[in-house]
């Protein structure tokens, strides 16, 4: 698959913490995929750009920055609507959902890709993470269960990172003004419920 990753605004926008997830995005081993900033208003979509700027040419030409304040029109369209052909890989689409300061692995995307050709069918996606404990206060592996659906009207326990289709958020209504608007939570409660299948990737991405 193709990799259409989103970075949400959530508060002012820290340069340090976006730099991070760039960066981790540059050293994927999987090099099929595109990130879209979405920013709030144009002082924090400068604020990117800037950040951006510092960043190496294979990564700046990869992200694009979506002012919200001045893209009202784009904001309701469905994800994945649009999309040109991709005549060299007419593979599938993934989108997958970051914050500033989200790090994926070097191999995060690859072994998402691998775990998606291995589950045909499957429209959302999972896996562990590395986190602060907010027992601890220490950064420790945080290892999932398997889709529980009980579970997750509990607590949000599916965290960062996860995938789905163009489809599945097209059902579940996630539009970029919904990834602006609405808590990751409820956008994941709906994500799942709208799924036709889901997998848990037991590795630490």
């Amino acid at each position: 698959p193709a990799f259409r990753l989103v970075v949400r605004q959530n508060g002012p926008i820290d340069p340090t913490l976006l730099g991070r997830t760039f960066a981790a995005l540059h050293s994927q081993a999987y090099h099929d995929w595109h990130l879209t900033v979405l920013a709030e208003d144009s002082e924090s979509a400068d604020v990117v750009r800037g950040c951006l700027a510092e960043q190496p040419a294979r990564t700046t030409d990869r992200v694009t920055v979506v002012d919200a304040s001045a893209a009202d029109l784009e904001l309701d369209t469905p994800f994945g609507a649009g999309e040109a052909p991709r005549e060299a890989n007419p593979g599938p689409l993934l989108f997958g959902l970051l914050c500033p300061g989200d790090e994926l692995g070097c191999d995060a995307l690859i072994e998402i890709a691998l775990a998606s050709g291995q589950s045909p069918g499957t429209d959302f996606l999972y896996a562990d993470e590395s986190r602060i404990s907010p027992t601890s206060r220490e950064r420790e592996p945080f290892c999932k269960p398997d889709f529980s659906p009980d579970l997750l009207l509990s607590t949000n326990y599916i965290g960062r990172p996860w995938f789905a289709t163009p489809a599945l958020l097209a059902r579940a209504e996630v539009t970029p003004r919904a990834l602006l608007r609405d808590a990751e939570y409820d956008i994941v409660l709906r994500c799942t419920e709208q799924a036709a299948a889901i997998r848990h990737v037991p590795k630490l991405l």
